[in-house]
């Protein structure tokens, strides 16, 4: 079976939880779809099971559901963080007018 590529589902903040990104990736309809497969581990976090629907989950995580995966990502022109120093963060230039 192949190896499905991730699609990319972009986020306006640093983070996002796991029950809101199913909905917003449209791996389910409802947030009670996503409770009830989460919670029987039906989930993927980065390839393990999670069972906490507040998870949070930051760009580059990977969520997979029933072999369809989608990774978390920066909505493009929002902040970035850098990946060596957390704590720091770089802004995207602005269009000039």
């Amino acid at each position: 079976m192949p190896v499905r590529r991730p699609v990319d589902v972009s986020i306006r903040e640093e983070s996002i939880r796991l029950g809101q990104f199913l909905k917003l990736a449209d791996l389910v309809e409802a947030g009670s779809d996503a409770k009830e497969l989460i919670a029987a581990g039906e989930v993927l976090v980065n390839g393990e099971p999670e069972t906490r629907r507040g998870r949070q989950l930051r760009v580059g995580d990977v969520v997979e559901l029933d072999g369809r995966p989608a990774r978390v990502a920066r909505r493009p022109g929002s902040a970035a963080v850098l990946a060596d120093h957390p704590e720091r963060t770089v802004a995207a230039p602005r269009a000039q007018p």
